[in-house]
């Protein structure tokens, strides 16, 4: 699991936030805290698969808050993603590279059409998000190059996936995004893997 801060976990910073959340696995590329980054950009996982594991890498971003912080620096998501993506392409190539969090339109629409080497982007509900609940992405084989425009995928609460193998081989990812309201009864599973 990966977790994203979005603008209520960075509304009185992201020093409280680091104070406030010690142990949960906070991603974000784009914050620095003191000249330093609070958070490592990304996390990378691994799916067992019947003959080998999935690689994914999960790259944290975060909008700016609209208040102020003094001791914060917000590096631009762009090349703050785009520096982690060519890191992991020239170091430790992944089977599938996630971008999440929550930004505002115009850095979405940047994110959409300047990243490069992303497979999925996972952003709030905004109007230049896919409008559907769930994906169907089809792998690329390890030898293709990566897509050139990342799809989009509305997040809006907890994201599932399931991954299915052909021939030793992950195929393809079918992801469900699930809301959390305050009406809905918190899934105790749900929180035991965060």
């Amino acid at each position: 699991a990966a977790l994203v801060p979005g603008p209520h976990e960075l509304a009185f910073g992201s020093s409280a936030l680091v104070r406030d959340a010690e142990g949960l696995p906070y991603v974000a590329a784009n914050i620095l805290l003191d000249e330093r980054s609070p958070f490592p950009p990304m996390r990378s996982l691994r799916v067992p698969g019947p003959q080998q594991d999935l690689k994914i890498a999960v790259i944290g971003v975060a909008s700016a808050p609209h208040t102020e912080m003094a001791r914060e620096q917000w590096v631009d998501p762009v090349s703050s993603v785009q520096a982690v993506v060519d890191g992991l392409d020239a170091q430790n190539p992944h089977d599938l590279v996630i971008v999440a969090g929550a930004v505002d339109p115009m850095t979405l629409r940047r994110l959409q059409h300047q990243l490069r080497g992303v497979d999925i982007l996972l952003t709030d509900t905004g109007p230049r998000a896919d409008r559907s609940e769930s994906l169907t992405y089809t792998l690329r084989s390890r030898a293709s190059s990566r897509r050139i425009s990342p799809v989009t995928l509305p997040l809006h609460g907890v994201l599932d996936a399931t991954i299915s193998f052909e021939d030793g081989e992950a195929r393809q990812i079918i992801a469900r995004t699930h809301p959390v309201t305050t009406e809905v009864s918190p899934d105790l599973s749900v929180l035991r893997a965060i």
